[in-house]
């Protein structure tokens, strides 16, 4: 069945990305000029994604979430900010949009979340907010990929007065332990949640990061190359092969040498990720 996308308003990164959609894969493509005219044919007709385009007001976006059914049993959202706005990106979240994008619009990283927000099947919300200030976000999340890769792009998008280069080592020093923590917390049980705080304040960003698991301690771990014994720097990489395990094992490595601290819990399935400003 032909996939359906709506398109709202006129912006050259959104309507280039649906031109290809509509060519490459096949879906058809329909463009309302403003909000208003979004939410009525969301009420008359069945949408798969809607591509909410930054020109108009930022509650007009969040009401056509709500039209869409906040992803439940609807269209997926996909919700285009202005402005570096972090309250518009938690007001998002709240409203149970797929994903936020602001400017400056990343092409690559639009069009993989539009490959989602396609694939994805029309649910109730996988993400919980517990508090929800743009300073202090806690939320639990289904222990699942994309779920992950969402909450992945919502954070990346508050972290505002950050110069390009710090924004995108944190993102990746916080996908790479959120991963961890999804793929050897919860072995992505979807029935299982994780529950994350990411917090800043004029000196500090901290993401913490739990997991339902029974933890680790980070040293015996032999599937990773923080756990690799002095002059074997590549013994994970045997051990990955022979357990037939993705490759990989790098991310707590590569975390250390992005943040300042990082602390596990007694336990081991809680670790906290501070940066100093």
């Amino acid at each position: 069945m032909t996939q359906q996308i709506l398109v709202i308003g006129h912006e050259p990164v959104i309507d280039e990305l649906a031109r290809e959609f509509g060519a490459k894969q096949e879906c058809q493509i329909e463009y309302a000029p403003d909000e208003c005219a979004a939410i009525a044919r969301l009420r008359a007709s069945s949408y798969d994604v809607v591509l909410a385009g930054p020109n108009g007001a930022a509650e007009d976006r969040l009401k056509v979430v709500d039209a869409a059914g906040g992803g439940v049993d609807g269209a997926r959202v996909i919700v285009f900010g202005g402005g570096n706005n972090p309250s518009e990106v938690v007001s998002a979240m709240r409203h149970g949009a797929f994903s936020f994008f602001s400017r400056p619009f990343q092409i690559p990283a639009i069009r993989e979340m539009i490959f989602k927000a396609l694939a994805a099947p029309a649910t109730p919300p996988s993400m919980g907010l517990i508090s929800a200030s743009p300073n202090w976000l806690i939320v639990r999340l289904k222990c699942d990929a994309m779920t992950v890769d969402r909450l992945i792009q919502f954070v990346r998008e508050l972290k505002t007065g950050l110069t390009d280069q710090l924004r995108e080592q944190l993102t990746t020093a916080f996908r790479e332990m959120l991963l961890n923590a999804a793929e050897h917390g919860c072995q992505f049980d979807e029935s299982k949640q994780l529950e994350i705080s990411f917090a800043r304040t004029a000196r500090l960003i901290l993401y913490q990061i739990r997991d339902p698991g029974p933890g680790f301690a980070v040293e015996s771990m032999e599937h990773a190359a923080v756990g690799n014994p002095v002059g074997q720097p590549f013994r994970h990489v045997e051990y990955r092969n022979s357990h037939g395990m993705r490759p990989g094992g790098f991310g707590i490595l590569l975390a250390r040498k992005i943040v300042d601290e990082m602390l596990y819990n007694e336990r081991g399935n809680e670790v906290l990720l501070i940066k100093y400003l």
